[in-house]
């Protein structure tokens, strides 16, 4: 089990130990697996087994956009993203695969979010 912070959103944590891209299909299979949500820990094969990772926190669509809905820690919603630009940005985010259109959310919105206690 990887190193968390805190508590995951939707326990238990979902690995994804694999050295190739995240998919759309690895997308659908852990929504149909976990309709509630599933926070998704994405990690290099190799590595002590407590490592930490990449944490996506992901609730399936409800609604008939089909856009999935991504939280952090306290269940704040981040974004809410298509299924392609979702497995984009993981992608993005995990290193794997750069993505321009995720290399502009995270810089116009997602690294930009503002911290409640940071109003000091």
């Amino acid at each position: 089990m990887p190193n968390v912070i805190g508590s995951c959103p939707f326990s238990p944590i979902r690995l994804f130990d694999q050295d190739r891209n995240f998919t759309v299909r690895d997308l659908e299979e852990l929504a149909a697996e976990r309709p509630q949500g599933a926070s998704l820990c994405i990690r290099y094969p190799n590595g002590h087994p407590n490592r930490g990772g990449y944490f996506f926190h992901i609730l399936p669509p409800k609604k008939r956009d089909n856009k999935y809905e991504i939280y952090e820690l306290d269940k704040t919603l981040i974004a809410e993203l298509t299924p392609t630009n979702l497995v984009s940005l993981i992608n993005h985010c995990t290193g794997r695969q750069f993505d321009e259109e995720s290399f502009m959310l995270c810089q116009t919105e997602l690294n930009f979010r503002k911290d409640i206690e940071s109003d000091v």
